[in-house]
């Protein structure tokens, strides 16, 4: 393996000094000072002190008298300088929004030792330049308050920073810029600063000054090649480093001695991993040793955590999981929405994303939450809040669960919404003894959770800025989005998992590098500031060009070293990813070294395949077994409606989902009426108004009373599906409205129909046929009435029906499936007339809504009346029907049906 940059660093130290203890290393991170401490013991007696390791900005910390103040402690000191330079301030829940931009501009301008006053000065004359426009009449009131801003901007500058320095605290860059302005003494013998890929004009002032007194090393873990490009990025800050500072730099490597770089064009994130870990799979534990996966999107490490083969004994994570790539991010936002909604009462969609989250999931409130879950499907509960328990008589227990949220939601106090989350949280803990990796992260990041509330409360006891619940919302998710987890493992053994920043410093034989694609390599900057371009340009500020040099710095010190490199990206042709374009620095890679036999970087190129189908595949049939026929007899046997008849002619695999496996589509809440419930609220509006007329004439007199109560009988229907003032506006509105047009027609019909007695309405219908195997059908007829010497059995219809669909040739022509409504008509006279045998006059037909002016429509077949027809003849088409069922060896879907998404849906993900 190559001599790596920490090899050659403590080869350094260690030949400079015999005694370390007045030795300060400066390096990128603690992880870096692990291998190098290691590098060191290998070169030194066993009883001798080692150096002390830092950071530079714990050491710039260490130097000065003031404590580092975090960004949030920072924008409350920002927001009372703020306050204190205008009469009517914005809230802090509005500062907040532009706050975070304004503290950068702040750091920058100290850790780049600027004027403020210059800088502000400058800004303001472009904004009003921006404002200002030849010949117009003076800059409006409210264009004045918006240059005041500007104008009041160095002012604010200085009440932040002097209150900060006052209470013995600064910013970052504060911190810098008093070091490199007072030069303070340092308590070392000697510092190494190493490994650093840019240093900001006050870093490198402070690392003059030590310089200046012999008193530092500076080494930048950069190679010459790059370095002495002026056309290679990568190089760019070493060079600015080059003009104040002797730079060290280790001996070259890159494109000197070998090295084998593979580019593996993936469809997906998903592809690159699985490539991955069926390369890892072929090495052996030593060779693992020395291997790194790189990540420059951390959003990969869970897949790629859980995606590690079995025979990798060790591994080691040397990355922050950000929380905001953690199912529990999911969670508190979800939570937020549900509370801090703006309304007293919560939507019944935000309720059950809450409670089907993986994390509330898998608490021990489980079966509670299903409980919830079907009473809201159940009783159809649009919007819940704190009566509602009371209202619908849950458990205690349901309501202890439920009340904190709508306590929160109601209340909107910081108290309430704190208490509501934490019981929420805690409710959710996985067992303490489980090693299951999606166990421990749910333990770490809930009481990651945890903490982050109670430093919110320390905040808000410190500087009283939270005086509502969209404060409390803002300050805790911008501490959410930023958190990260710190996965532990054992640093120096086993597979190395990496960020790119952590990369930094260290050096690896084999190294696989993920998401080697524009806008992850380097990643979209679009640099935070009030400053415009050409004023960051004119003070020496970076720029977004000057972001992407460093991110090529990553590029290039992670891949210098190696022998073997996998760069893999996704393929913008074959892949649906986020990302579809190969990073630039691989094409620069390519362009540097350009290939020949004998190149010292020899690029490989691979393209993973996968075998796709250019259409959809076909559904293989299901082969009918013992056990499925079984089912099938005793359906038969209790009961068999004209529904399933129709659902096996339609399409058999629909059959066999939804009567075999009795598997039906999910029921959910309705915010607005489903067509199914349209039909069921006219029929049993329609029951309601008839049923005290059964065994009645009905008169006109009688029409014209339920025309009158027609309202009252809809809006009462609706109300058992839609509790509350849903139906009164919108869509549903239109919808009653409608109902109120169709029940209205349906009474105007009955003033031109034939005068009869009702005999039964919504009346349950049975049949026994006499075949081999018993099969009973039942049914369930609208209405049936006595005219004359008829019997009519009615069927109402809410959408359009015509002659024809109630009209069939021949009797072969009753297995078709656009003939449902005729064969349903024919099997409730079957069984109508098993009952009322007394009258052999049977006459099925259907009332349509949307065909008024056909009345009622009479089933025919031959051009003959039911009555007329052989019934012999029609139960032995039942009988043959059912033999074919029970004869079937496979169950197959029927490509023309229009109504078998469902079954479509279950086949494409079970098989």
């Amino acid at each position: 393996m190559k001599q790596g940059f920490l090899t050659f660093l403590a080869e350094q130290i260690s030949t400079n000094h015999q005694d370390l203890r007045q030795i300060c290393i400066v390096l990128p991170g603690k992880r870096t000072s692990l291998f190098l401490k290691r590098e060191l013991k290998k070169r030194l007696p066993s009883n001798t002190w080692l150096p002390k390791f830092t950071t530079l900005s714990q050491l710039f910390e260490q130097l000065s008298p003031f404590q580092k103040l975090g960004n949030l402690d920072q924008m409350a000191f920002a927001y009372q300088a703020y306050q204190s330079r205008f009469v009517e301030p914005e809230s802090f829940s509005q500062f907040l929004s532009w706050g975070s931009t304004m503290l950068a501009d702040f750091n920058e301008i100290d850790h780049h030792l600027l004027d403020h006053h210059s800088v502000f000065e400058d800004l303001r004359k472009i904004k009003y330049l921006e404002n200002w426009s030849f010949n117009s009449n003076e800059l409006s009131e409210m264009q004045d308050q918006f240059l005041n801003f500007w104008k009041e901007l160095p002012h604010i500058f200085e009440v932040w920073k002097t209150n900060m320095v006052n209470t013995g605290q600064l910013n970052g860059g504060g911190i810098a810029r008093y070091l490199a302005e007072t030069n303070p003494k340092l308590p070392f013998q000697h510092i190494y600063v190493a490994g650093m890929n840019a240093l900001t004009p006050a870093e490198l002032q402070v690392i003059k000054s030590w310089q200046g007194a012999d008193l530092a090393s500076v080494y930048f873990n950069a190679d010459p090649f790059y370095v002495m490009d002026a056309d290679i990025e990568a190089g760019l800050f070493v060079r600015k480093a080059q003009q104040k500072l002797d730079i060290q730099l280790p001996p070259a490597n890159l494109g000197i001695s070998g090295m084998q770089v593979h580019y593996v064009s993936c469809s997906s994130q998903v592809a690159e991993t699985k490539w991955t870990m069926a390369q890892l799979a072929k090495l052996h534990p030593e060779q693992l040793e020395k291997t790194a996966l790189i990540l420059p999107d951390e959003s990969m490490l869970p897949m790629i955590i859980n995606s590690i083969p079995d025979q990798i004994a060790a591994a080691n994570i040397s990355m922050g999981l950000p929380l905001k790539n953690t199912p529990i991010y999911g969670l508190v936002k979800l939570y937020f929405k549900c509370t801090c909604n703006g309304q007293k009462r919560v939507h019944f969609k935000d309720v059950l994303d809450l409670i089907r989250h993986p994390y509330v999931q898998t608490s021990t409130n489980h079966n509670l939450l299903q409980d919830l879950e079907d009473e809201i499907i159940k009783k159809n509960l649009i919007f819940l809040n704190l009566k509602t328990p009371g209202k619908y008589g849950w458990s205690q227990e349901l309501t202890d669960w439920w009340n904190p949220i709508a306590k929160a939601n109601q209340s909107k106090s910081i108290q309430d919404i704190d208490l509501g989350l934490r019981r929420l949280i805690e409710q959710g803990l996985p067992a303490i003894n489980s090693e299951c990796f999606s166990d421990k992260l749910q333990r770490e990041s809930s009481e990651k959770v945890t903490l982050l509330l109670d430093r919110v409360h320390r905040y808000h006891d410190a500087y009283g800025m939270l005086n509502s619940f969209q404060e409390f919302e803002k300050v805790f998710l911008s501490l959410l989005h930023k958190e990260k987890l710190d996965i532990i493992g054992e640093p120096l053994e086993g597979l190395q998992i990496l960020g790119l920043l952590e990369s930094r410093a260290l050096d690896f034989e084999r190294v696989f590098l993920f998401s080697c694609n524009e806008g992850v390599l380097p990643k979209k900057n679009y640099t935070e500031s009030y400053l415009p371009a050409d004023v960051r340009a004119h003070y020496g500020l970076p720029s977004y060009l000057d972001k992407e040099a460093i991110y090529a710095s990553y590029f290039y010190s992670t891949v210098q070293r190696c022998e073997e490199v996998h760069m893999m990206y996704t393929d913008g042709e074959k892949s649906m990813d986020r990302y579809g374009e190969m990073s630039r620095y691989l094409k620069q890679f390519e362009f540097h070294f350009p290939q020949t036999d004998d190149a010292p970087i020899q690029i490989h190129r691979h393209a993973l395949q996968f075998a796709t189908g250019s259409h959809a595949s076909e559904i293989q049939p299901i082969q009918m077994a013992p056990w499925m026929l079984k089912r099938i007899k005793e359906q038969m046997k209790n009961g068999f409606s004209p529904s399933a008849i129709d659902k096996w002619i339609t399409c058999n695999r629909g059959f066999f989902y939804r009567y075999i496996l009795g598997l039906g589509e999910q029921d959910d809440v309705e915010e607005q009426i489903e067509f199914s419930t349209f039909g069921t609220v006219v029929h049993d509006s329609l029951e309601e108004l008839f049923i005290k007329y059964i065994g009645k004439h009905i008169r006109e007199a009688d029409i014209t009373e339920m025309k009158i109560r027609a309202p009252q009988v809809i809006k009462a229907m609706l109300e058992k599906h839609y509790p509350g003032d849903l139906m009164n506006s919108g869509p549903n509105l239109l919808s009653r409205k409608v109902i109120e047009t169709y029940v209205d027609s349906i009474l105007d019909m009955e003033k031109d129909r034939k005068q009869g007695i009702i005999l039964s309405l919504e009346e349950k219908l049975t049949l026994q046929l006499e075949s081999e195997y018993p099969m009973l059908l039942i049914g369930k007829a609208d209405r049936i009435d006595e005219v004359n010497d008829l019997i009519e059995v009615i069927d109402y219809k809410t959408g359009k029906v015509a002659k024809k669909d109630v009209t069939v040739k021949s009797i072969e022509e009753l297995g078709e499936m656009e003939k449902s409504k005729a064969r349903q008509l024919m099997i409730y006279a079957l069984m109508a007339e098993q009952k009322y045998d007394r009258i052999k006059a049977i006459v099925p037909g259907i009332i349509s809504m949307r065909n008024k002016k056909d009345g009622f429509l009479e089933f025919k077949l031959a051009k003959q009346a039911y009555y007329e027809l052989n019934r012999n003849e029609l139960t032995d088409w039942l009988i043959d029907l059912q033999k074919g069922i029970l004869s079937t060896k496979q169950i197959q879907h029927n490509p023309d049906s229009k109504h078998c998404d469902y079954c479509v849906s279950l086949t494409t993900e079970n098989e």
